[in-house]
């Protein structure tokens, strides 16, 4: 496609010249000596209640560190943001400012938290609800009674439901 203003040559030229940089730049990595064989290496991190590994195929040891110690720093990022066991995750920051009896006023959240919600919301409206993203007052309380060893009262449980309901929640992803 051209753009408006632009001459038609041009374009053309500098396409080629795209073109011919891919290449070269596509022969030179290809026809290259291939690297030594690439380190096996294996990592364990524990995080968001479970385990993670990861196995990663380097050039040496060291760079396999560093790309499992990134892999690593994104799930503890992730975790900081979405966890709902950590009273100081983002979630539950949020899940503390828009209970049943806090205003309604707008709360920005991170790229990380806004594209999950995003994803629930959308999943709780296809499932016509069968998926609760909101139901952490419920998970609270419920985690309350098993510690305690006793049911939840009705007016707690009433009190719950009164947060729940992923029709409360809107996202605006500006």
């Amino acid at each position: 496609m051209a753009r408006i203003g632009a001459d038609p040559m041009s374009l053309l030229q500098r396409n080629r010249a795209r073109w011919m940089a891919s290449l070269i730049v596509a022969g030179s990595t290809c026809c290259a000596s291939p690297p030594a064989d690439p380190v096996r290496s294996e990592f364990v991190h524990e995080a968001m209640g479970t385990r993670f590994r990861v196995v990663v195929f380097a050039a040496d040891a060291r760079a396999a560190e560093r790309a499992a110690f990134v892999a690593f720093e994104r799930v503890d990022e992730l975790e900081r943001a979405l966890s709902d066991w950590n009273a100081a995750s983002e979630l539950r920051r949020l899940d503390a400012l828009t209970d049943a009896d806090a205003p309604t006023e707008p709360v920005a959240v991170s790229a990380d938290l806004a594209r999950v919600l995003g994803r629930a919301l959308e999943v709780a409206a296809q499932s016509n609800g069968a998926f609760e993203p909101t139901v952490g007052p419920f998970v609270r309380l419920w985690r309350r009674a098993a510690r305690q060893g006793t049911l939840p009262t009705e007016k707690a449980l009433a009190e719950a439901a009164r947060s729940v309901g992923h029709s409360h929640v809107e996202l605006d992803r500006a």
